[in-house]
C-alpha cells in the first residue's frame, strides 16, 4: 500500500492529498484513524447485512482446521480460548453456514456444465465402515478442467457395484447431474461394467489402481518376493541395533561413503520399497564388514543377489519415470494413459532381470497392447501425443471409430443427431503443429481448437474431460497416511461437510 506522503496514497476510498507541512508522526496518526475507521464501516455493514465476515476469527480459523481436516471440537477448543464468550453451537451454526453457502455456488456452477465425469472412492471409516466420496469433473467454457467433491456417505446397503451404482444415481439426481454424467471412474470396485448396464455411463477403472495392482503382481513373484524380504531383514538388522547402525556410521565416515537414513517400508507400496532398495544399494559397501562383525553372515548379500537389487531399482525408477508425466497434485486427463504406457513397456522391454520381466509381462496382463487400446483416440485427440499415435494411414480408421461413437452416444442418450464426417478435420488436425508437453491440451481445443476443427473440438473436449485417476494424484502412487487417519478421525455427522469444503471452500 502506498504510504501516504508527498505523493499522496489511498486507503480503502480515502485519498490523502500532497503534503509537505504535515509532520511524520502526524501523517502516520492519520493513517491508523483511517485504518481503524474503514474497519470500524465494514464491520457495521457487515452486522446490517447480516452476511458473515470473512475477516472475522472465526472465519479464518474454520478454513485452516478444514483445510487441515481437524475435528470440529478441536477447532472449536481453540475459538473458545481467543472468544471466551462464543455461545453455545455458534461455531457448529457458521460452519453449516459457510458450507451451505458454498453448496449454492456450487450447484449454480455445475449448471453451466454440459458433460461430466463421475468419480467414486470406496473406503473405510473406523470400524470398518464403507463409505463412499463422490466427486465430479468438467470442463468449463474457457477449457480449464473443474474438480468437486460433491459428498461423502456412508454405503445404504452392502457395497456391490449394483448397490454403489443405485446410491450414486440418487446423489446425482439430487445435484441435477444425472443426464450430464457420461463416464464413472472407479477403484477397487468389480463388476461395475454389468452394473451400468441401464444407464447412459460409461465405466473405467482407476489408471493409478490398476497399475498398483501390476506392480504388486509382479513383486509377488517368488525369486522378487523373497529378495526383498531378504532386504527388509537387513535394513530393520540396522534399523533396531543402535549399536550396529553407529558402527556403520563410523566405517562409511572411514571409507568416505554415503550416509542416508535407511528406510523401511511400512506397506506394501512401489515407491516405499523402491526407496528402500535405493538407499540399500547406495551404502551396502560398508554392511557386510559390519553383519560378519556381529556374527549376521548369512544376512549379507551375495553377487547374484546385489545385481538383481540393482535390477530391480531400475525397473521401479522406471515407473516412477513414467508416472512423472503426470500432474504432481489435482487430477490428470486419461489420454496421458496411453503415452506413459508406451514410454514404461517401451524400456521395461530393454531392461534385463526377473523383476523387470514380471512387471512387463503384468503390464500386458492388465492394459494389453498400447498400439491397440481403446483410449489410442483419446491420446490421439491430446494435441501433445497426436504425432505418438497418429500416422497418415490412421486417419480414414479413426474417422470411422469417431463416426461409430458418435451414432452409439445419440442412441445411448435418445438423441437424434446427424452423422458427421471427420475426415478432413482429422487431416488438418494431424498436419497441425503439437502443444508441448507441459501444455494444457483442453484450453487449446477450448481457445484455439474449436475455431479451427469444430465439430471435431467437442469430442476431443468430451474426451479429454475424462480424468485418469479416481482419488487426487497426490494420493494415488502414495500412500497417504496422514490423509487417511486425519478423515477416520472427523466426527461422523460433520465428515460430509467438512470433506465437502476441503475441496470446495474458496475454489468456485
Amino acid at each position: 500500500m502506498p504510504y501516504p506522503g508527498r505523493r499522496g496514497g489511498r486507503i480503502g476510498h480515502i485519498q490523502f492529498p500532497r503534503s509537505e507541512e504535515l509532520a511524520l508522526g502526524e501523517r502516520r496518526q492519520r493513517v491508523r484513524n483511517m485504518r481503524y475507521q474503514c474497519t470500524t464501516d465494514h464491520q457495521e455493514r457487515s452486522h446490517r447485512d447480516g452476511s458473515p465476515d470473512i475477516c472475522t476469527t472465526m472465519r479464518h480459523l474454520l478454513h485452516l482446521f478444514v483445510a487441515h481436516l481437524e475435528p470440529l471440537d478441536t477447532a472449536e477448543a481453540v475459538v473458545q480460548a481467543l472468544k471466551p464468550n462464543l455461545r453455545p453451537n455458534e461455531f457448529c451454526e457458521q460452519l453449516h453456514s459457510i458450507y451451505n453457502e458454498t453448496k449454492t455456488r456450487l450447484k449454480q456452477a455445475l449448471g453451466s456444465a454440459h458433460e461430466m465425469v463421475l468419480t467414486v472412492e470406496l473406503w473405510s471409516y473406523r470400524t470398518e465402515e464403507p463409505y463412499l466420496t463422490v466427486a465430479c469433473h468438467f470442463v468449463d467454457r474457457l477449457g480449464y478442467h473443474k474438480s468437486h467433491t460433491l459428498e461423502t456417505t456412508r454405503c445404504v446397503d452392502d457395497p456391490t457395484a449394483v448397490n454403489i451404482v443405485q446410491q450414486l444415481l440418487s446423489i446425482a439426481d439430487v445435484w441435477g447431474i444425472k443426464e450430464k454424467i457420461h463416464t464413472l471412474i472407479t477403484a477397487q470396485m468389480p463388476n461395475m461394467k454389468e452394473a451400468l448396464a441401464n444407464t447412459s455411463w460409461t465405466h473405467m477403472p482407476c489408471f493409478a489402481h490398476t497399475l498398483d495392482l501390476a506392480i504388486k503382481e509382479a513383486m509377488k513373484g517368488e525369486s522378487a518376493h523373497v529378495l526383498l524380504k531378504k532386504c527388509r531383514k537387513v535394513v530393520r538388522f540396522f534399523q533396531s541395533g543402535t549399536e550396529a547402525e553407529k558402527k556403520l556410521r563410523e566405517l562409511q565416515s572411514q571409507l568416505r561413503f554415503s550416509q542416508k537414513e535407511l528406510v523401511q517400508p511400512i506397506d506394501d507400496g512401489w515407491l516405499c520399497s523402491l526407496i528402500m532398495l535405493e538407499r540399500l544399494d547406495d551404502q551396502y559397501q560398508a554392511m557386510p564388514i559390519v553383519l560378519t562383525q556381529r556374527s549376521k553372515k548369512d544376512m549379507c548379500l551375495n553377487e547374484q543377489e546385489l545385481k538383481e537389487v540393482k535390477n530391480m531399482v531400475l525397473a521401479l525408477q522406471t515407473f516412477r519415470d513414467a508416472t512423472s508425466m503426470m500432474k504432481s497434485k489435482g487430477f490428470e486427463t486419461i489420454s496421458i494413459v496411453i503415452p506413459l504406457l508406451k514410454k514404461l513397456m517401451g524400456n521395461l522391454g530393454k531392461q534385463k532381470g526377473m523383476l523387470s520381466s514380471g512387471l512387463l509381462a503384468q503390464c500386458k496382463k492388465h492394459f494389453g497392447n498400447p498400439n491397440k487400446h481403446k483410449l489410442s483416440l483419446t491420446a490421439a485427440l491430446d494435441p501433445r501425443f497426436k504425432n505418438m499415435i497418429l500416422s497418415d494411414g490412421d486417419v480414414n480408421s479413426l474417422n470411422e471409430t469417431l463416426i461409430k461413437e458418435q451414432q452409439a452416444n445419440a442412441r445411448s442418450r435418445q438423441m437424434s443427431s446427424s452423422v458427421l464426417n471427420f475426415e478432413e478435420s482429422l487431416t488438418m488436425y494431424l498436419n497441425h503443429d503439437s502443444i508441448p508437453e507441459g501444455g494444457d491440451p483442453l484450453a487449446w481445443w477450448r481457445m484455439t481448437g474449436s475455431k479451427i476443427f469444430k465439430d471435431l473440438s467437442k469430442i476431443a473436449v468430451r474426451k479429454l474431460g475424462v480424468v485418469s485417476t479416481a482419488i487426487p494424484l497426490e494420493r494415488a502412487f502414495e500412500k497417504d497416511e496422514m490423509f487417511r487417519n486425519r478423515r477416520k478421525c472427523l466426527a461422523r455427522e460433520n465428515l460430509d461437510m467438512i470433506l465437502f469444503l476441503n475441496s470446495n471452500w474458496l475454489e468456485i
